[in-house]
């Protein structure tokens, strides 16, 4: 109180005030002279400072509590954690019953929830290890990461609550109210972990090289925006679970270049899990197997070998990279939807990606340790291998992982959701016409077996026609009539091989030729080339003899 009960006693008026005028007025003079007021003045300026002293020593203990609550705390055993707060008086019970103990009356606390949540309160108030639902693994944990299901033992917990003075709480009442405790308590650990280890970006443009030069890829524009998207995707897949990630990268390589192992590489950096890896999709598989391997313990899904594939696994796997979010459950447990927080990668040692005539725009093939082409066709070295790290160079990998990150937070810190969904549109865009071409081009498609046997060859051996072109142009073309190409075909076969039309038409096309029917004979024209000389250099590029390709694959390594 800032003033005593005599204190207002003395300066109150007395019974008799009013009754005579001028007593009363000299009674009033006397009680507000300069001394009487000073000494009002005076009383309340203790009162102040008696109440700030209060306050200062409240505000004292409180941190004097917090701070024992918080040393309390690092007992990593809970029992002890709970039974110390106890002792210390940290543990505040909602429900209580007044309980006679001899002659006094003592407070016990009641068996409601609401206490077995001042528990859990207690013991996990303020520390980072606690009980919660991890989205990353769509998990509920312990504070020691322990997955919390039917299973789970609660004898500890039980006994930490008979320490925190709340005796007799039930096994299942244990399990259910940790349970709803953690439910409470949602976050993402993925997340956590790298807000905490992206560092600050250095300024140095990693994203858009980064694979071209680990993988020693051809440079072009439309690489680097591949390799820009890659980084991109995987930061907002893993930061923003769900995010657009549309497009696969296909590392096409020699065995043992590096592919798996670039992806292993990733998995275990980013997780900060010596045991993390990429897991393999297997596209015949238990579909609800796979979430379970990989949900919450990697970032990567590989598709491996793809020289097998069918169409209808090339459309499987498409269908699967557009996803964003995946029902799954656990056993004996409900269905969720669980938000992606990894990408798609293949690899495979041969070229046979585009498998669908209507159009690719979910794969690009990027070729490790890329030559010249020959004959038209994608080459590779057979002997190059992926230099992760190297300490003359000052190549290491993981510090160049981190800062990839820190360059992706930074890019979309400056571009946005909205800019990413631009980009990764722009890119879905050069990735379709790069695979357009590509079929066009008759390149990583399967080729029919005996079309791949006998066309080019049919091709140096058929009587060839040099007409003039109908434009106007004064120019020449090649023509081939198509019924003895086909008779060409089938006296090398000796009768065997089997063509069929819209195969011969797309090789053909790959070739640069288009059907015409002149007066309405089938023939394949080849526009391009004016006579026979230009047309036996375009078979002979697509034939290098063994020593020239040898020869060319040896100049592009040196």
């Amino acid at each position: 109180m800032w003033l005593s009960n005599n204190y207002f006693q003395k300066f109150s008026m007395p019974n008799n005030y009013g009754t005579n005028k001028e007593s009363d007025e000299n009674s009033i003079s006397n009680r507000y002279s300069p001394s009487c007021i000073g000494a009002i003045s005076n009383g309340f300026e203790a009162g102040n400072r008696a109440v700030e002293e209060s306050l200062a020593r409240q505000i004292e203990n409180e941190k004097a509590s917090e701070a024992a609550a918080a040393a309390l705390l690092k007992e990593p055993d809970i029992v002890k954690r709970a039974k110390a707060l106890f002792m210390a008086q940290q543990i505040q019970f909602k429900d209580v019953k007044k309980v006679r103990q001899g002659d006094a009356f003592i407070t016990q606390p009641l068996m409601t929830d609401e206490n077995k949540l001042c528990v859990l309160n207690a013991l996990f108030g303020g520390v980072e290890d606690i009980p919660h639902r991890d989205s990353y693994r769509g998990r509920i944990v312990d504070h020691e990461d322990k997955i919390i299901d039917d299973q789970y033992p609660v004898t500890r917990l039980v006994a930490a609550f008979s320490a925190a003075g709340l005796k007799g709480v039930p096994l299942k009442a244990a399990r259910e109210v940790i349970r709803e405790y953690a439910l409470d308590h949602e976050r993402n650990d993925l997340i956590d972990r790298l807000e905490k280890k992206i560092p600050e970006w250095d300024g140095k443009p990693r994203m858009k090289k980064k694979l071209i030069e680990l993988f020693e890829l051809r440079d072009t524009p439309l690489i680097q925006n591949v390799g820009q998207y890659f980084w991109l995707s995987l930061f907002n897949r893993m930061m923003m679970p769900g995010s657009l990630a549309p497009i696969a990268i296909a590392l096409i390589g020699a065995q043992g270049c590096g592919k798996s192992l670039f992806a292993k590489k990733l998995c275990q950096i980013l997780t900060d899990d010596e045991e993390s890896d990429s897991v393999q999709l297997n596209l015949d598989g238990d579909w609800m197997e796979f979430l379970r391997a990989i949900t919450g313990k990697s970032v990567i899904a590989t598709v491996g070998e793809m020289a097998g594939f069918t169409r209808a696994d090339t459309n499987k796997i498409k269908d699967i990279t557009t996803r964003t979010s995946d029902q799954m459950h656990y056993k004996f447990e409900g269905t969720f939807t669980q938000q992606r927080q990894w990408i798609m990668m293949l690899d495979g040692n041969k070229y046979e990606l585009q498998r669908d005539e209507t159009g690719n725009r979910r794969f690009i093939p990027l070729f490790c340790g890329q030559l010249a082409d020959v004959g038209g066709q994608p080459r590779w070295r057979q002997d190059f291998e992926a230099i992760f790290d190297d300490n003359e160079r000052g190549i290491c990998f993981e510090d160049d992982v981190w800062q990839i990150m820190a360059e992706c937070a930074e890019w979309m810190d400056d571009n946005g959701e909205s800019g990413y969904t631009a980009f990764v549109r722009e890119v879905v865009r050069q990735v379709t016409a790069f695979n357009a071409a590509e079929v066009a081009a008759e390149r990583g498609i399967v080729v029919d077996g005996d079309i791949e046997t006998y066309l080019d060859l049919a091709l140096s051996k058929v009587k060839l026609e040099v007409v003039p072109m109908r434009d106007g142009s004064g120019k020449c073309c090649v023509r081939v009539d198509r019924v003895a190409l086909h008779d060409v075909i089938h006296d090398l076969s000796n009768g065997k091989a089997k063509i069929h039309p819209s195969g011969l038409l797309k090789a053909m096309a790959a070739r640069g030729a288009e059907e015409v029917k002149p007066s309405g004979v089938r023939k394949y024209r080849f526009a391009h080339l004016a006579d026979q000389d230009a047309f036996d250099a375009m078979l002979a590029a697509r034939n290098p003899s063994p020593d020239d390709e040898a020869a060319k694959v040896e100049k592009e390594r040196f």
